[in-house]
This record gives C-alpha cells, sequence and structure tokens, in this order.
C-alpha cells in the first residue's frame, strides 16, 4: 500500500507551510503539520503491517501549486517519523530541478532505514 503524501494531495497540504495555515494542533510548528501525515500511516500500519507500507513525497515538486519555506526541515522531520515507523519504503518524486533534488536525496536516504525509490 502506498500512502500518496505528495503533489499537493491532503497529507502534502498539512505538511507544507505553504497550504497549512491552521492555527490548531493540525497548524504551526512542523510537528503539528506532521501530524495527520504519520496519524494516516499509523491508520494504515496497523491493518496492513509497517513493512507492506510506502509513504510518497514531493518535497521539490511545485505541483498543485505546493511549496514550503524549508523542504529539507520539512520533508526531514518527516522522513525519521516515517522511518522510525519501519515502513518498507519511501517513495521520493523529484521535481523539473534534479540538481536540487539530488543534492536531498543522500540526505533523506541517511534519515530513512528502508528503501528509497527516487523517480
Amino acid at each position: 500500500v502506498e500512502i500518496h503524501g505528495a503533489n499537493g494531495y491532503l497529507p502534502d497540504q498539512f505538511l507544507r507551510d505553504g497550504s497549512n495555515v491552521r492555527k490548531d494542533r493540525y497548524g504551526g510548528s512542523i510537528a503539528n503539520r506532521a501530524r495527520f501525515a504519520l496519524e494516516v500511516t499509523e491508520a494504515v500500519t496497523s491493518v496492513w503491517g509497517p513493512e507492506r507500507v510506502g509513504y510518497r513525497i514531493s518535497p521539490l515538486n511545485p505541483y498543485n501549486s505546493m511549496k514550503d519555506s524549508n523542504p529539507r526541515e520539512t520533508f526531514g522531520f518527516l522522513v525519521r517519523e516515517l522511518s522510525a515507523m519501519k515502513l518498507g519504503y519511501l517513495h521520493m518524486v523529484e521535481s523539473a530541478d534534479t540538481r536540487a533534488a539530488d543534492r536531498l536525496a543522500p540526505s533523506f536516504r541517511e534519515l530513512f532505514r528502508g528503501a528509497l525509490i527516487i523517480n
């Protein structure tokens, strides 16, 4: 099962500070903005098991007008939390700026202790 947390889908909207302007426990800090994505992941892994679940991110992809002021920190937090859940894989979608994506991929590889798929 792949959780689609990329390209402006709902988990991505909650995560990024360019779209999430909430003032409740799902907005503000990175930990709060990541809460929805992590709760969804916990629910899915409780049914399928973490080894059968992957998570898709697009940290630099502006698709659907998505943006974040600090994608390395924002997505770094999410990747660390997902890694602790021992998911089967992380699927990272590159942006048109492949040089920037190439700079992010190694740090995410270090943070995530499963398979990292980049396309």
